[in-house]
This record gives C-alpha cells, structure tokens and sequence, in this order.
C-alpha cells in the first residue's frame, strides 16, 4: 500500500495528454477506499470512519474547489446529506430499507447532473458514488448517515462562512 493509501484513503489518478494539439489534461480522479467496518460480520465500525476518514474526506472536497469557489458550497453539499436524512426518517428496518434503496441509490445521478452544472466537484461525485456502492443493507445505511454527517461538521469547519 502506498503513503497515499494509508495517509488519506484515496488514490490519484491522472492521465497526460499525449501530446495532442488543444486538448486539456484529463481531470484527476479520486479512488476512495475507506470501509464502513472493521469485520465481515457487520458488528465493529471501523474507529476510524467517522473522525480520521471523514475528516480525510471533507479534506479533499475543500480541496478539490480550489480553482472554483462556486463548487462544493456548504450549502449544495447540505442538500445531499438533507435528503439521504429524509430516507433516514422514512427507514426504520431492513424492509423499509430494502423499499427505499433505489430511491438513495439515485442520489449518485444526481451528484452527476450537479457537476454537470458545475455546483459540485468530480471528488464529491466519486465519494457519493464510492459511498453508495458501500449500501447493501439497513446497517450499511445507518453507518453511512453518521459517517456523512461527520463530513458535513467537518467541511463547516474548513467553510465557516459563504461569501
């Protein structure tokens, strides 16, 4: 495992242009690794999930705007964690879970169509997306809620303020 692997829980990856005339580097791409447990069995959160890894994961979306302040505001990134707290009160069990997971999977098409508006950065896309692919069960999205949260409290701290 590399120093990145283990520092941050992500990978870059970039490709060069290959000496094509006018075009643009391709963007750089995050691979997040993280894991919502520490056993198979689903009965130990990983202790680091909800303070070195959201705070790794916050981290990188505040850092991933650096060339675009309109990107990855507080706000836009509120507005996903505000609907997966709307599934949150409508899922109680494993089969109100099993109701509504296609519902929350839909959230990875709707971090795309933001992007694609330039609201959000490709990072917070690959971790709503990495994030989801995590999601087989009730348990899974519990974790995931208190691990987005944390990333929400965190991200505030790196954004006090709007201009």
């Amino acid at each position: 495992m590399n120093q990145n692997n283990q520092n941050y829980g992500w990978n870059r990856h970039s490709s060069q242009n290959q000496g094509k005339p006018n075009q643009q580097p391709r963007q750089t791409q995050i691979t997040y690794n993280f894991k919502f447990w520490e056993d198979p069995q689903k009965t130990i959160i990983n202790k680091k999930l909800f303070s070195e890894e959201a705070k790794k994961i916050a981290d990188i979306l505040n850092l991933s705007k650096k060339d675009d302040k309109n990107k990855n505001k507080p706000t836009q990134i509120r507005k996903f964690y505000d609907e997966i707290l709307k599934y949150k009160t409508l899922i109680k069990d494993e089969n109100d879970f099993k109701k509504y997971h296609a519902y929350i999977n839909m959230l990875i098409p709707k971090a795309a169509y933001s992007k694609g508006r330039n609201l959000v950065t490709q990072e917070f896309t690959e971790f709503i997306k990495y994030s989801l692919s995590l999601i087989n069960d009730y348990k899974d999205f519990i974790v995931f809620v208190n691990l987005f949260e944390s990333i929400i409290a965190y991200y505030k701290e790196l954004n006090p303020k709007e201009n």
